[in-house]
């Protein structure tokens, strides 16, 4: 009986070992957007029998993202999930993934097809479409807006703006965008550029905020 237990203990931790290992690089460790990911990503380990580790900067740093991706390749992770928000910028480290058999799935921003397995996200351009239709209805076709985004190279955002600048374009004659700005996702620095915004653009009477702290 002894030799039962025994043995039952070491397919047991044969198996803990054997779980997969999944790397979440987020651009923003303890953002609240971020971490309810965070939560679905460590019920879907539970559920699927995997290993999530949760890793990142704590304020945008491409570099620092970049780094945690290749610390993840170098400690062979099964599989890595990630934002990168300057696409460009991550070309030469997803070469290194392909390269060890490291597959990427992209959440949020995405790279060219070729360079990951897959993309989890928002349909860009449906969302600035949709975010100039809804604002256009509140007030009535007429309004300066002024767009709040992470960075002017941030990929999702770049394209949810260039959308809603297009529709008020083709629909919203009199609606145009006045100015866009940049937080670096941090709630101090969007309340200061709103304010300047109000100062300097006294015409602005709407905003698009492409980030989670401008509404605050």
């Amino acid at each position: 009986q002894a030799e039962e237990v025994a043995q039952a203990e070491a397919e047991e931790s044969t198996q803990v070992e054997d779980k997969p290992r999944i790397v979440f690089v987020t651009p923003l460790l303890g953002h609240p957007v971020w971490l309810e990911a965070k939560r679905g990503a460590e019920d879907a380990a539970k559920e699927y029998g995997f290993d999530v580790e949760w890793v990142g900067p704590s304020t945008i740093d491409i570099d620092a993202e970049i780094q945690q991706v290749e610390t993840a390749i170098a400690t062979d992770a099964d599989a890595i999930l990630n934002c990168p928000l300057s696409p460009e910028a991550f070309t030469g480290v997803y070469e290194k993934a392909q390269e060890a058999g490291i597959p990427i799935v992209n959440v949020a921003v995405d790279t060219p097809e070729e360079t990951r397995t897959a993309f989890i996200g928002t349909g860009m351009v449906e969302y600035g479409q949709k975010a100039a239709d809804i604002l256009a209805e509140k007030m009535d076709g007429k309004a300066n807006v002024a767009i709040i985004m992470t960075s002017l190279d941030a990929g999702n955002q770049v394209a949810e703006a260039n959308a809603f600048e297009a529709r008020l374009e083709e629909k919203y004659p009199e609606m145009k965008v006045v100015v866009r700005e940049t937080d670096n996702s941090d709630m101090a620095i969007a309340v200061d550029k709103i304010n300047q915004i109000l100062l300097t653009y006294p015409e602005v009477d709407s905003f698009l905020m492409l980030v989670a702290e401008g509404a605050p």
